[in-house]
Parts: structure tokens; sequence; C-alpha cells
């Protein structure tokens, strides 16, 4: 996220150039709602959104994300609705179908009229029924540009994307635009792949009680591009109702198109994203799935990786007693795949960056992951090194008596490998915020 000096900036330029003068209070409120709206990203689309009301009357101090998005699209479609009317007075079916072209827009981030007329022949044929009967009218592309949908040499969606995407996530529960939005073999289309990437990421919580939406996105099709995978992917890793459909969707792809190797890593990633579940035995099931996978792809080491990390994950879910046969699925993985060693070092490196300066569950997550690694290949020193980072990290997030056991751990550690002077510098800089943490609760 930005700094809050720079957004604050960002909220008195838009101010300047909606010609009003934002003062420093009022900007601090905003700031404020902003990080209510938006806590994880801060984006300063909505700093704009929010300053933006505030310029026009509103007085959005109080608004959620929801508001903010509801107003700005309401101006949108406002401007829509006043471009149309000046353009063909009231014709409700042909309105109707103008307002249809601008989501297909908004889904292909923009689009050629020859290209809708392609893929969205019904709809544009119908479009150009409708205009041979408007007076004054040369041709579609005249109409389009008047009420301000063609621009260019195409028909422009809604932007930014986050505005678009909402804009089309307001009709996706109504039957006649999925089955416009989603022809056959939408599949294949890259564009439409890619919107729905974008959509779910930014819009999942709200997509997940559209009953009809997920007919369409869980029916495959051969022709499938990259982007339709990674959506699946993502649908493991997030919904709760459609996880497990999404992976069967996976492995049904991946069978159905001979087992390739992209399609493999897909399904390899879709299974890893489902190893949150409550017991062990259906953890062990997905974690089997995955052996099998990476040993049918043994020449493809990109799986194996992703079995290191589905393992790496049930980790921190299990008992001491289960740790073990983790540890001994992780060291068959390391005698297999000569890359293996490579890919732990940089897998415990990017587990250290992820802690540092996070809250205590992504610390203890990442450490979870690192000590995984490190009984796997204790032998290993930039692992062992990196363990250490994890566990210095973690003890500078915690309270001081769950700081001092994982000072004790990184005590042990340093003790295995005296000869590590590394590991030695990082278990003084634990010892070091052990005695502050000290202080500060005497003082």
């Amino acid at each position: 996220p930005l700094q809050e000096e720079e957004l604050l900036r960002i909220m008195k330029d838009y101010a300047d150039t909606a010609g009003k003068n934002l003062p420093e209070a009022k900007a601090q409120q905003l700031l404020e709602t902003l990080k209510t709206t938006d806590p994880e990203l801060r984006r300063p689309l909505y700093a704009m959104f929010l300053t933006d009301a505030w310029a026009n009357g509103k007085e959005p101090e109080q608004w959620g994300q929801k508001a903010v998005l509801d107003y700005v699209l309401q101006r949108e479609n406002e401007y829509f609705e006043e471009k149309t009317k000046e353009t063909i007075g009231n014709i409700p079916r042909l309105k109707n179908n103008l307002n249809k072209l601008r989501m297909v827009a908004t889904v292909w981030n923009d689009i050629a009229p020859e290209q809708v007329a392609q893929e969205y022949s019904q709809l544009w044929e119908e479009f150009q029924s409708q205009v041979t009967r408007v007076d004054c009218m040369e041709s579609e592309e005249d109409m389009l540009r008047q009420v301000g949908i063609l621009q260019g040499s195409k028909l422009s969606g809604l932007k930014p994307d986050l505005l678009g995407e909402y804009f089309v996530l307001q009709h996706l529960n109504e039957p006649e635009v999925l089955q416009m939005l989603f022809p056959d073999e939408w599949q294949s289309k890259v564009e439409i792949a890619a919107f729905l990437l974008r959509v779910y990421r930014d819009y999942h919580k709200e997509l997940e009680n559209m009953a009809s939406f997920w007919e369409y996105i869980l029916c495959y099709s051969t022709h499938s591009v990259d982007e339709y995978g990674k959506v699946l992917v993502n649908v493991a890793f997030v919904s709760n109702k459609y996880a497990t459909a999404a992976v069967d969707v996976l492995m049904a792809l991946w069978k159905e198109r001979g087992m390739q190797k992209t399609d493999a890593l897909w399904y390899a990633m879709g299974l890893c994203n489902l190893l949150d579940r409550p017991t062990e035995e259906e953890r062990w099931e997905i974690i089997e799935r995955l052996r099998k996978l990476s040993e049918v792809h043994s020449d493809y080491d990109e799986i194996a990786m992703v079995y290191v990390v589905g393992l790496c994950n049930i980790f921190g879910k299990q008992t001491p007693e289960e740790r073990v046969r983790t540890i001994g699925q992780l060291k068959e993985v390391s005698a297999s795949y000569p890359r293996y060693q490579e890919f732990s070092v940089w897998f415990a490196e990017q587990m250290v960056i992820s802690s540092s300066g996070s809250k205590i569950k992504e610390c203890v997550f990442a450490v979870d992951h690192l000590q995984a690694l490190y009984s796997a290949s204790p032998e290993n020193k930039k692992i062992a090194v990196e363990y250490a980072k994890g566990l210095v990290n973690l003890a500078y997030e915690q309270t001081l008596e769950d700081a001092k056991k994982t000072i004790s751990r990184l005590r042990k550690l340093s003790e295995e490998h005296p000869e590590y002077g590394e590991i030695n510098f990082w278990c003084t800089k634990g010892e070091f915020i052990l005695v502050k943490k000290e202080i500060m609760e005497m003082e």
C-alpha cells in the first residue's frame, strides 16, 4: 500500500482538479474511511472515489467499500442514461442492448465492432436491426459513438477494472446475461477467462452465492486456455462451496486432454489449495493424489515442487507423531529430484520474506514451513539459516512468554550447528529481542 502522505496528496490533487479545496482535517477523515474501506491495499482508486463523492456534496466518511462503488457506478450509469436518452429517446429494448454491448466491452477490456459481430452475432444482429429503425442514424458505429461506447475503433468498457467488474457483477445472476456473456466454448477465449480471473479475485464473496453463475464457470471445454485453469486454482483456494468441484474440473481437463504437463500443474496447484481440510485423513488423501501426480510427471520438477509445498502446508497442522510421516516423504522427494535442494532454499527464503513485519498468524505459518524444510534437510546450511531468521521474525511479533519458547528453539538450532556463525548471529539477535521485551514488561 502507498504511504499515508502519498494518499493524502492524491486526494488533494483530485480535489483540485474538481475545483475544490480539500481541508487537512477532511482529508484525514477520508483517509480513515479508506483504511476501513480498503484495509489491505488502500488503493489510490478508492481514495479518488471518496474524494469525488466529497467534492460532489456527499458525506462518504462513514461509507464502506460497497457504498463507494455504488456511488461511482450510479454516476456512470446516470451519465450513460443521459447520453442514451439524447441519442435514441426512450426505446427500452435498444437501450437494453446498448447496455449489453457495454458489458461485453467491459469483459473484453475493449473490443472492435467486427469482433462483437463475430463473437456475439445474435446480439449484434438484433442491435443492427434496431439501429435501422432510428431516424438520422447513419450506422451502428455512429450510434455507439454518440452514446459514448465507441471510442476510437473499439467499444470501450467501464474503467478502471475494479469499477467495470462491479458493473458486470450486478448482472451475473441474470440468466439472459450469463447466456450472452458466456457462449459455447467461452473457456477458449483468453479475454473472458482473464476477466473472470480479475472479477473473482476482487468479488469472490459476492459470487459465492450466485448458483447460476457457477453452472457456467464449472462447465469446462477441452479447448480451455491457461487463464481458465488459473480461475479454477483460485476458486480451489478461496471458495467454501465450490473448491472441490473446481479441482474435479482440473482433474477432468488433465485426463481428457491427454495428461499434458500444463494441465497437470494446474491440477496439482488446485489440490494443494485444498489442504486446509479439517481432518488428517482428508489431507493425506490429497497428499497421496499429489504424490501420484508427481510420479506420473516425474520429468516435470514443477509438479514435484507443488508436492513439496503441499507437504509443508500440512506440517503446521500436525502433531509431532504425524510430522514424522511428512518429513519422511519430504526426504523421499529430496532423493528423487535433483532440483529439490535448490527449490527448498528458494522456498525458505520466500517464507522468511513473508514473515518479516507480518502478523503472528503469517509468522507461525512461515516458521512451520521452515521447520518442515529444515527437518527434511538438516544438513543444508542455507535452509538452517533461513529457519533461524524465521524464528527471529516470529519472536519479534510475539508476547514475552511465547517469544521465550521461540528463542529456546533458536538456541537449540544454534547448538545443533555450532560451525554456522550466521546462525549464531541470528541467535544473538533473538536474545536481544527477548531482553527488550523483558525491559518493556518491567516498565
